[in-house]
Formats: C-alpha cells, structure tokens, sequence
C-alpha cells in the first residue's frame, strides 16, 4: 500500500551518465501534475537557476514519474523516466505510488535513445524530529575553561 506523500526526496545516482542537474534535494510543491504531485529540486550539484522537477506524465504516458525541466511540466517529455516491471494487474498500483517507492528502473535519455541508469535512487526525506530541550553537560567540568562552563546547561 502507497505510503503518504513526502515532502522532500534526495536523489542520488553513482553512473556518471546521469546529469549532475538533476541529483539532489526536492521538495513538494502545491500544484499536482497530472493529478500526482510534483517535486522541484531546490539544492544539489549545480543548483544555480534549479529548473528540474519530478512529475507524473499523462495517462497516455503511462502515469511514469518523469525528471525534466520546467518547459516539460505537463508532457511526457523526459530527461529520465521511471519504467514498472511486472504485469499489467500493477500498473494502478504504479499510477498511485511516489517516486522513492517505485521499485522498476529508471532510464535515461541519451542523446539518441533510452538507456538504464541502475543505480538512480530516490529515497524519501523525512523531516528531522522536533525536539523540546536541551542540556549540555560534561563528566568532570573541574577541568574546563570558564566560557566553556558558562555553556552547560539546560536549554529550551
């Protein structure tokens, strides 16, 4: 069962084939995509002027998740494209699944034809866990220097 729907993914790749542009951090953003959500890549390799993001082609398409730039937002036109394996039986289960749990493979389009890049990841950031305090101590202070000492305790 599809989990809910991350607000961040961070994309890795060790292919060298792989565009640098399109590895690093994303995160949601309010309009969906071909009634699926859409990610934009806000840091990574080469950041400057971020114009990638992770969408969902058409039904047409085949619903694959897609990396491209903003001009593509809405086509199926793609850099990578996600490929499901499997039967036909599981491909509304590929239209409702997020990109980090897609379990297919990715290829990517190089210059002239679809290639398999095996090891794209997608991986589902989770926001870091909110915290109420703090305290900092030390085992033995006797020893430390006083602006050091003046930094030991609780904090809120």
């Amino acid at each position: 069962m599809p989990s809910r729907v991350p607000e961040r993914l961070h994309v890795t790749a060790d292919d060298s084939r792989v565009p640098p542009d399109f590895l690093g951090l994303y995160e949601i953003r309010e309009v969906k995509v071909n009634g699926k959500a859409m990610w934009q890549k806000v840091e990574g390799a080469d950041s400057h002027g971020v114009d990638q993001f992770i969408s969902s082609s058409s039904l047409a398409g085949g619903g694959n998740w897609l990396f491209h730039t903003a001009s593509a937002t809405g086509t199926d036109r793609a850099n990578i494209c996600a490929r499901p394996m499997g039967i036909i039986a599981e491909v509304k289960l590929f239209r409702t699944m997020s990109p980090h749990e897609f379990d297919g493979y990715w290829e990517m389009w190089d210059k002239s034809k679809w290639v398999m890049t095996p090891t794209l990841r997608v991986r589902r950031v989770d926001p870091a866990p909110q915290i109420s305090g703090l305290r900092i101590s030390a085992d033995d202070d006797e020893e430390l220097h006083a602006s050091v000492k003046a930094v030991l305790g609780n904090y809120v």
